[in-house]
């Protein structure tokens, strides 16, 4: 079986590393906001 050409696993990692940065920005989005949401929710 053939290796990949280089610019096919260049694309790949890049798609995954930006998938990876999407995903931790989404989750430290929460945190950010938590507190904004809390000070807004009833007790």
């Amino acid at each position: 079986m053939a290796a990949p050409p280089l610019g096919r696993l260049v694309l790949t990692h890049l798609l995954v590393a930006l998938f990876g940065m999407g995903s931790w920005i989404a989750v430290n989005g929460i945190w950010v906001e938590l507190p904004v949401v809390v000070k807004e929710l009833p007790e």
